[in-house]
């Protein structure tokens, strides 16, 4: 090869490993050994170890920027002077760690709020694939029709094939979604849309499996609510919700509702100091029911235990304020009952019931709607309760009793000689009894006991008579809405008796009790007897009758005596 300079050399534009390098070594004495050769690769394979601040590999600009060995097998790159990137022997890579983590392909150490940085520019969104040999487990990145279908590429994207987990403390699973869209916490299999499995504690620890709350102080009426509802929509639906009352933060719980084509109101709401409202946000009562407007005056100065207000409703209409049903099936004696029950001893809590009110089936045929109102008390002696009084279907008052002597099927007065039977405008029309009424005659319950004026005279005057009552009795019926109608009917048979007013004109100016006016002040009002007080005048004529019969027997033997 002829002489020529460097300088007019032809570039060498696909070295090989082999292609040789003439080199100056300047170690050599003789100028004859001083000219040398090396090879392209032995030249590579021959660079220096170097440091981060003086890689082996650098640029004669800068460097500080290159590459080095980092230590055996361990292949680095500094920037700056300072280790940037790691190559490990198991091709394990840090970024700003000069020891990648045993168990990571990728380990990347910064200082600043984002160590990593990922940016896409499809429309379609991207990001991080994880693969498990070879199959896509989990994305995670910018969202679009690629990864989410009818997402938009700035929406943020975690999407797993399968379940996605949660874990925390190490290897504790913590929450999982499952393939099925349920999430569970604390529990890896989910049965339902959402499942929360904790660890149960006392009451008294204050522990909560779950908790919604306010961010703030609160401000009276705020609230933190949870929504419920079939649809698609928020609209529509019912909710609970805790309701701040006041700055003590007393709460109460309110239970909302929706009508048809209505957000949801309030229909239930307990108070902060327990009290229940069904229809009302201000129970009085521990368990206040209203349907309407709440009434006020005694009943709210006095609070109860259970009030029960709604509209009116007809007696005979088959509505009710309260319904207490029977739900057994169709028999005699069946229907619903209320209970009056309290504490019977002073050592113990234990009650017992006192009384009962009963409503129930009259009889056993199906269709049939007769029905009965009963009352049982509590007996001591008979060790339960006992049926006292049954009003029937046809309006009969049945009275009932177990004892003996004067404990037998009593209808008394709560205070003695109070009280009136019936009135002149509610009269029975017949008194059944086996032996008639009982008077009280006692002396020592009179006073001004004196013998009585009222004989054969006042017997003489009165006028004994027949007739027939006006109205001798009524023909019930019901009209369509459920209303009794009574209907009057005149009298047909024969009535013997006194006319009162003229057995007030024969009592002349003496005071008969056996004559009554309905209204003392009112000369026109209603006029009555007590015929038993005829009796005494009775028997005062026939006395003097026959006074007057031994005054003439006696004259008629004188007479025969002569």
């Amino acid at each position: 090869m002829a002489d020529r300079k460097i300088s007019e050399l032809t570039a060498l534009t696909t070295p090989a490993t082999g292609d040789l390098i003439p080199i100056v070594d300047i170690s050599e004495v003789a100028a004859a050994d001083k000219n040398k050769s090396i090879t392209v690769g032995e030249l590579l394979r021959g660079a220096p170890d170097g440091t981060a601040a003086a890689p082996g590999f650098a640029f004669e600009s800068d460097g500080g920027n290159g590459m080095f060995l980092g230590g055996t097998d361990i292949l680095a790159f500094s920037t700056g002077g300072t280790q940037a990137v790691t190559i490990d022997a198991s091709q394990r890579v840090g970024l700003g760690s000069s020891s990648p983590d045993a168990n990571s392909r990728l380990h990347i150490v910064g200082s600043s709020y984002q160590p990593l940085y990922v940016n896409t520019t499809s429309a379609n969104g991207g990001g991080a694939v994880f693969l498990q040999q070879g199959t896509q487990t989990l994305y995670t990145g910018t969202a679009g029709s690629t990864w989410l279908s009818g997402s938009a590429a700035t929406d943020g994207l975690v999407r797993a094939e399968a379940n996605l987990i949660l874990a925390t403390n190490g290897n504790t699973r913590a929450v999982t979604i499952d393939s099925s869209q349920r999430l569970g916490v604390g529990t890896s299999g989910p049965a339902f849309r959402t499942e929360i499995v904790d660890t149960l504690q006392a009451d008294a620890n204050l522990h909560y499996s779950l908790v919604v709350r306010g961010d703030d102080s609160g401000t009276d009426g705020e609230s933190a609510q949870i929504f419920l509802s079939a649809i698609n929509a928020t609209s529509r639906g019912a909710a609970i919700a805790a309701i701040r009352n006041s700055g003590s933060n007393d709460h109460s719980l309110a239970f909302k509702t929706s009508a048809a084509s209505a957000t949801p109101s309030e229909k239930v709401r307990i108070t902060s100091d327990g009290k229940l409202g069904l229809g009302t946000s201000s129970p009085i009562f521990t368990a206040d029911i209203l349907s309407g407007t709440a009434n006020t005056g005694a009943n709210a100065n006095n609070p109860s235990q259970l009030s029960v207000t709604g509209p009116n409703k007809t007696l005979t209409g088959g509505g009710a304020t309260v319904f207490v049903n029977s739900n057994s099936d169709l028999a005699v004696d069946t229907g619903g009952s209320i209970a009056l029950s309290g504490r019977n001893t002073t050592s113990s809590t234990n009650s017992v019931v006192w009384g009962v009110v009963k409503g129930a089936k009259e009889n056993a045929t199906s269709t049939n709607t007769a029905g009965y109102l009963a009352f049982a008390t509590a007996n001591h002696a008979a060790g339960g309760l006992v049926e006292r009084m049954r009003i029937t279907s046809t309006g009969y008052i049945f009275a009932s009793g177990n004892e003996s002597g004067s404990n037998v099927n009593r209808v008394a007065p709560v205070t003695d000689n109070v009280g009136y039977l019936g009135d002149s405008g509610h009269r029975w029309q017949a008194v059944y009894a086996v032996n008639g009424t009982i008077q009280t005659s006692d002396k020592r319950e009179k006073t001004d006991i004196q013998d009585s004026v009222l004989g054969a005279d006042f017997i003489r005057s009165l006028r004994p008579v027949s007739y027939r009552w006006k109205i001798g009795g009524y023909e019930t019926t019901f009209d369509e809405d459920g209303n009794r109608v009574d209907t009057p009917v005149p009298g047909v048979r024969n009535h013997y008796g006194f006319i009162a007013q003229e057995v007030k004109q024969a009592c002349g100016n003496a005071d008969f009790g056996g004559w009554l006016l309905e209204d003392l002040d009112d000369p026109n009002s209603k006029q009555s007897l007590r015929l038993h007080e005829l009796i005494s005048p009775i028997v005062k004529a026939l006395q003097e009758a026959l006074d007057e019969i031994d005054t003439l027997k006696a004259k008629v033997v004188a007479l025969e005596a002569q």
